[in-house]
């Protein structure tokens, strides 16, 4: 069965997930707007985008992170 979800959530979870991989540490705000509106429907990417911002702090190496 195909699942299409269309609210702006998704999309800037997986935006966010892309830019951590490469390297950019602005995207740890955009990530946390994206966590805030997840509704808990969907653990697999409440568990991922949780762990997102925190690789993104540590690629730009912030002191709170250490």
């Amino acid at each position: 069965m195909l699942y299409l979800s269309l609210d702006r959530h998704p999309p800037a979870r997986r935006r966010g997930n892309c830019l951590v991989r490469f390297g950019d540490p602005g995207t740890v705000e955009d990530l946390r707007s994206s966590l805030a509106g997840m509704d808990g429907t969907y653990s697999r990417a409440e568990s991922a985008l949780r762990c997102d911002p925190g690789h993104a702090l540590l690629v730009g190496e912030e002191p709170e992170c250490r």
